[in-house]
């Protein structure tokens, strides 16, 4: 411990001792610590992380992006795309990204999360052709080495006799205890991508007698504008239809940023180049256009990971992608899914329509274990969902929806407007209903539950500039559940309030508020009654955060986190977090990050999460709860011209207790540290 104390304190002081240093505020990375607190899934923030480093590092140019470009941008909604294509077309050439600033229905905080994104390059009005020779030329090859280990050791690393192991074979993970990826990658502009993934994480064998190799391998490539074909990807791949009610393994983002980007459309088909492991789909699919239609079709035949009762019955599906004991190695690959499904869109001027079709099977029956809850969910070897989506603008509205039936007759409906009133000023509106019985296994819409199904509520947000300084982002958004939920013996409504104040003093100075009220209803016993009961609980979150440029290399970023949870007729459990931010960044390409905090929350139900600066093509946000501080360090170099190292180390320290973690996971102290490294070459 004292030699991990001394090690921070000596990087620390080299630090200190850059004679230039450099440092911005990266919104957008706030943005999706947000979607984290939310709830949206590690995969889907860990993919979405790894697209706009991917952007970050090589930016759009503003003078030959389209539509289909501005779509790979999750945090704009589908009117400011439009606008911002309507007005490149009347601006171009544009000589600095700052332009952005004039487009319609872009907001100050919208633009400085764009920033980094963008450049505005060359302007070159007439296309080259799309021949191969084209496509190839120039092209950029780009390796990724990451590694990563814990300390001290986790109890499922530790030896165990060999004859309790006969006995208890889980006891122990498999494999070895640092977590292992590599990427490789050739593209050539935004027409041509190629490249391949291997991962393993802690715990999962690959240098011993159960396994050689990496867990996880995963492989693409893909084509983009080469003649009418829009998209053709073979390999790994995501796509999305209309609004999500029929599939959507893309992005789905949560209902803070949807006070902007509740509509949705229909995406063309995009690598898989992210090391999740489920979410995406494993085949073939392209993008065909001609004149006002487009179709899009793909197929798709994977192994996935499920739990069996015996060899004949699916019980669940298994998405964390590990593999590290005996009983989670069994699991691995045993259920053969294939999924193919079509979309034709109909677009002319400000009206588009389109029809989704989408056909799933398994090569064993899907029959999860009955419960009252689970009486509507889907079972058999195979299901059929159809729908229809359309959208218009007309003046300074937008109205856009879905309408979505499964094999068994049941319906999903969403319907949205959106309305710009003037320059800053948007209001949103969103109706949704999902029948109890309403089964679609790769749907990914909006909601307040975690499927599409059983859910009615309406959503209504809106964002403003009461001056110009000032940006105002607020939402409220009620729905009702007609059938049991788990853990909910009856039906139930949920209410979601929130709002936000974004104060931009200057561009080295601003001040961000947000409060959210969620109340919910659970299952609950009352301390003098042994029965169980459908009781309400209440959900207060407040974050203020303050961001300061000190110099053009230097800013710092003070957060005070607090949250509360009150079970009705129970006493109320609280957390808080209070944490400082430094960065650097030096003009002698070295950039480094420091992040301390001190936390105490009473349970799990309070959490704080840490928001620290993370390496490269690495999302890591830690949740904590009791009594404690975290520390984490970090530092990114070139090495080379083309080569560059990045390096974190974290620390975490609890006063509350000796152990940390659970069973395999079970750490004999007080504290724990996390080390991850990150290696990159282009060439």
């Amino acid at each position: 411990m004292r030699r991990l104390l001394h090690t921070i304190s000596t990087m620390l002081c080299l630090l200190c001792c850059s004679n230039v240093l450099h440092a911005q505020a990266n919104d957008w990375r706030d943005y999706l610590q947000q979607l984290t607190e939310e709830g949206t899934s590690s995969d889907q923030i860990e993919t979405l992380f790894e697209e706009l480093t991917d952007m970050e590092a090589n930016p759009l140019n503003l003078n030959d992006v389209r539509m289909d470009d501005l779509r790979r941008i999750p945090f704009l909604s589908e009117d400011q795309r439009q606008s911002m294509c309507d007005f490149l077309e009347k601006n171009r050439p544009v000589y600095s990204v700052y332009e952005l600033r004039n487009v319609p229905l872009l907001d100050a905080s919208t633009v400085q999360m764009m920033l980094p994104l963008f450049i505005s390059g060359e302007y070159s009005p007439k296309k080259e052709p799309s021949t191969i020779g084209n496509i190839l030329r120039n092209g950029r090859n780009e390796l990724q080495i990451r590694f990563d280990k814990v300390f001290p050791q986790r109890a499922g690393y530790k030896d165990v006799d060999a004859s309790i192991l006969e006995h208890y074979p889980n006891r122990v993970y498999k494999g070895e205890d640092f977590y292992n990826s590599v990427k490789y990658a050739y593209t050539a502009g935004k027409r041509f991508q190629a490249g391949i993934v291997a991962e393993k994480d802690a715990g999962e064998p690959m240098f011993n007698g159960e396994h050689k190799g990496y867990d996880h391998y995963g492989a693409y490539v893909a084509v983009k504008d080469v003649g009418n074909l829009k998209s053709l990807v073979l390999g790994d791949f995501r796509l999305s239809f209309g609004q999500g009610l029929v599939l959507n393994n893309n992005f789905s983002l949560g209902k803070t940023s949807a006070t902007t980007t509740i509509t949705k459309r229909t995406a063309l088909p995009t690598r898989h180049s992210s090391t999740a492991e489920s979410d995406f789909f494993r085949g073939i699919a392209a993008a065909y256009a001609l004149d006002d239609f487009t179709l899009t079709a793909f197929y798709s035949c994977n192994k996935i990971d499920g739990n069996l009762s015996g060899d004949t019955l699916i019980t669940s599906f298994k998405t964390d992608g590990y593999h590290r004991t005996q009983l989670e190695r069994s699991k691995a690959g045993n259920v053969l899914e294939q999924v193919a499904g079509a979309n034709l869109q109909f677009q002319r001027d400000r009206f588009l329509l389109g029809a989704s079709m989408l056909y799933y099977q398994y090569d064993k029956p899907y029959q999860p274990n009955f419960q009252e809850y689970n009486r509507f969910y889907f079972r058999g070897k195979s299901n059929l969902n159809s729908s229809i989506d359309y959208s218009y603008r007309f003046s300074r509205f937008s109205f856009s929806g879905e309408c979505a039936m499964s094999q068994n007759g049941s319906m999903a409906t969403l319907n949205a407007v959106n309305f710009y009133p003037k320059q800053g000023v948007s209001l949103s509106l969103l109706q949704r209903q999902y029948s109890r019985s309403y089964q679609a296994g790769y749907a990914n819409a909006f909601s307040d539950g975690s499927s599409v199904q059983n859910e009615s509520g309406w959503y209504l947000g809106s964002q403003f500039s009461p001056f110009a300084k000032l940006r105002i982002a607020m939402y409220a958004d009620v729905a009702s559940f007609p059938w049991l939920k788990y853990t909910l013996n009856a039906p139930s409504h949920s209410f979601d309030y929130f709002v936000q104040g974004l104060y931009r003093y200057n561009s080295s100075f601003h001040l961000d508020l947000r409060y959210r009220f969620h109340e919910r209803e659970t299952n609950a016993k009352y301390p003098d009654d042994k029965t169980t009961s459908v009781i309400p609980y209440r959900q207060h979150k407040v974050l203020l955060q303050a961001f300061k440029a000190l110099s053009e290399t230097l800013t710092l970023r003070t957060i005070l986190d607090w949250n509360s949870y009150r079970v009705e007729h129970f006493s109320m459990e609280q957390g808080w977090m209070i944490s400082q931010l430094v960065s650097w960044e030096s003009h002698r390409k070295w950039q480094s990050d420091l992040s301390a905090g001190y936390f105490d929350a009473d349970s799990y139900s309070v959490r704080v999460y840490s928001r620290e600066q993370n390496i490269v093509n690495s999302f890591y946000m830690p949740s904590f709860y009791g009594k404690g501080m975290r520390l984490a360090v970090s530092g990114k170099c070139d090495i080379l011209r083309n080569l560059s190292l990045a390096i974190k180390a974290g620390l975490i320290k609890y006063f509350d207790r000796s152990t940390i973690g659970s069973d395999l996971e079970e750490i004999d102290a007080s504290h724990r540290i996390d080390v991850m490294t990150y290696l990159r070459w282009r060439f």
